[in-house]
């Protein structure tokens, strides 16, 4: 049963408390799918539980939300980069200082302000 997975600690309201109808359906990291004039990518990022980034492209412009994230795994960085790249807005963890990151919040999963910033950077990110 698929709503077995969404138990605590992962999802905070077990789903049979959820009054709205709904679909579930498995994605697996580097999927890609598309609509009209609409796609959407993802890619797994570096996260003790997992973690998958996403990218939207629209005719209008283009959205990377990449959070629960940590850098130092080149296949996950690399990922990031590929989600990054060119797009109009970069949704980034940026939960730690970069003092933090290097020190006492090294393996937690999350990221800092200025990884954020060289990521946009090197991606030419636009936002």
């Amino acid at each position: 049963m698929l709503e077995a997975q969404f138990a605590s600690p992962y999802f905070p309201v077990d789903v049979a408390m959820m009054a709205s109808s709904r679909f579930f359906r498995e994605i697996e990291g580097g999927g890609e799918m598309g609509r009209g004039r609409h796609a959407y990518f993802n890619a797994w990022l570096n996260h003790p539980q997992g973690c998958l980034g996403y990218r939207l492209d629209t005719p209008v412009g283009s959205i990377v939300y990449a959070t629960d994230n940590e850098p130092g795994v080149p296949e996950f960085d690399n990922n990031l980069r590929q989600l990054a790249q060119g797009a109009d807005v970069l949704i980034y963890d940026a939960q730690y200082s970069p003092e933090q990151l290097a020190s006492t919040r090294k393996g937690w999963g999350h990221s800092c302000w200025l990884e954020g910033v060289k990521i946009a950077r090197e991606c030419k990110v636009r936002i």
